[in-house]
């Protein structure tokens, strides 16, 4: 896999796929293979015309070792604990691509309570599990991730 950073577009190239480009408004610390965090908006820009399932396992794909949380940062408290606990957790774990849907904007994606954190192995999803904190996300990311 190659990337190339030009304009605050980000391109990943792979041998099993073509091009796939995340348009994000991160900095992306050399060496790194992926981009950090994305909202499920940019991977939307990037398939256009798609569906939204399969934009988003389109991007799991690509990506490989991926976090999908869904929440609501301004409604729900358990959201923003999970969410700054991501923020947090980013950097250390360069590998993983870390995706972020809002519930309210995409309420197909919610099932049950919220937050919801998807985990996905070389593009494969593992397990959900509902609000983690700092602590406890860091085992889960541990625990899937090294």
């Amino acid at each position: 896999m190659s990337i190339e950073k030009t304009w605050g577009i980000i391109m990943i190239t792979s041998i099993k796929k073509a091009t796939y480009i995340l348009s994000i408004g991160l900095c992306i610390t050399s060496g790194i293979s992926q981009a950090k965090m994305v909202t499920f908006d940019t991977i939307l820009k990037n398939h256009a015309g798609k569906n939204y399932q399969r934009a988003l396992t389109d991007a799991i794909e690509q990506a490989g070792n991926v976090l999908v949380y869904v929440g609501s940062e301004a409604r729900c408290k358990y959201c923003k604990t999970t969410m700054d606990a991501i923020r947090k957790l980013i950097t250390e774990f360069p590998d993983v691509l870390f995706i972020t849907i809002s519930s309210d904007k995409y309420p197909s994606f919610k099932s049950g309570t919220i937050p919801k954190l998807k985990f996905y192995v070389n593009g494969v999803y593992i397990t959900v599990t509902d609000s983690q904190n700092l602590a406890q996300l860091r085992a889960s990311l541990k625990k899937y991730y090294r």
